[in-house]
């Protein structure tokens, strides 16, 4: 049984105007010409918006093979499926550059995945937007296999936008934000990122833990030991509330409204993604990694999960930036340089 508790707050009068980190400076658009892939535009837009970001669209279309059975007809249509991808892409463009967010198009050939990755680096693009599914897709909120690859190579922030037959174009202006916590520094590195984007909105902040309900086990099984489970669960959650209190006063401070909620499920990264349904929230933000940092893998267990099960866009901020995993598998403990309480002091 899941149980989720939340506390609502005020913001107080005369709130401290601080600074924050200076936004993202490209937001790269990863589109396949599909209805669901589009509807990622309104949030990028916004978010570019908010930081006054260029934006590129791009679309990959796979190159034409050669050997000696391709025909000088497939020449001439491949060179139609180029122009129309172009045109397709200049008339998003010009679209949103009637928002008033300066844009260009870029058609590229090859590997989708490896296309992209490549741009963002060209780009230096720092946010990299994509649907869950496109052409093909099933309809389910379920990664395709050419978002997986890209997110495996994505080396900044990752933008997700869900897209399926039930789902709409995400809400822009934001409403309300979920910030999973756990209590480390390298989940905290989200927060000068949420803070910018909750004030350009006067969204709701909701930052949120998640603590594991124990369950009878053949490890876990005696009345006594579960009796101490559940003991030590109930002071985690406990803690947590005095932690995300602490972060809610840092959150107040710096002029934005926030709240917290501590859930309780018997699978934690679940009652995350159950919170942000009940919450309807606008936005996810969360790292990549939390107090447990496996360098090898692009994201933590928890963000994964998330990735995979939100019906809320999710934007996840990348806290080993600028280089491979492996590279800095001796730095894996080191946690991110800057976090909210020194971007509040610095102000």
């Amino acid at each position: 049984m899941e149980t989720i508790t939340t506390s609502s707050i005020r913001d107080p009068a005369g709130s401290v105007e601080t600074s924050s980190n200076s936004g993202f400076r490209r937001v790269l658009v990863c589109l396949d010409r599909s209805a669901a892939a589009e509807t990622v535009l309104p949030l990028a837009a916004h978010l570019a918006q908010v930081d006054g970001a260029p934006m590129t669209l791009l679309h990959v279309i796979e190159a034409l093979p050669d050997g000696p059975d391709i025909h000088a007809t497939d020449a001439i249509e491949w060179d139609i499926v180029r122009e129309e991808a172009r045109s397709y892409l200049e008339n998003l463009a010009e679209g949103i550059e009637n928002l008033g967010i300066a844009a260009e198009s870029q058609v590229a050939e090859g590997s989708a995945a490896q296309g992209i990755a490549a741009l963002a680096a060209e780009l230096e693009a720092d946010l990299l937007v994509l649907s869950t599914c496109g052409k093909g897709g099933t309809g389910e909120w379920t990664l395709g296999g050419t978002a997986e690859k890209i997110l495996a190579l994505a080396r900044g922030a990752v933008l997700i936008v869900p897209a399926g037959a039930r789902q709409s174009a995400p809400r822009v202006p934001l409403r309300r934000i979920l910030v999973p916590l756990d209590g480390s520094l390298r989940g905290e590195s989200v927060l000068p990122t949420v803070l910018r984007l909750a004030r350009a909105d006067d969204a709701e902040i909701i930052i949120a833990h998640a603590v594991p309900d124990p369950i009878r086990t053949e490890v876990l099984s005696t009345p006594e030991d579960l009796e101490l489970a559940h003991e030590l669960a109930d002071r985690l959650a406990a803690r947590a509330d005095a932690y995300l209190e602490r972060m809610r006063s840092q959150l107040l401070a710096g002029g934005a409204r926030a709240r917290k909620a501590v859930c309780r499920a018997t699978d934690h990264r679940e009652g995350l993604v159950a919170l942000a349904a009940t919450e309807r929230v606008d936005l996810v933000v969360v790292s990549a990694h939390g107090s447990v940092c496996n360098p090898k893998q692009r994201f933590g267990s928890v963000t994964s999960h998330i990735i995979a099960n939100s019906t809320a866009p999710v934007l996840v901020i990348q806290d080993l930036p600028g280089a491979r995993c492996h590279e800095v598998a001796e730095r894996s403990s080191r946690p991110p340089s800057r976090s909210l309480d020194e971007c509040l002091n610095s102000a």
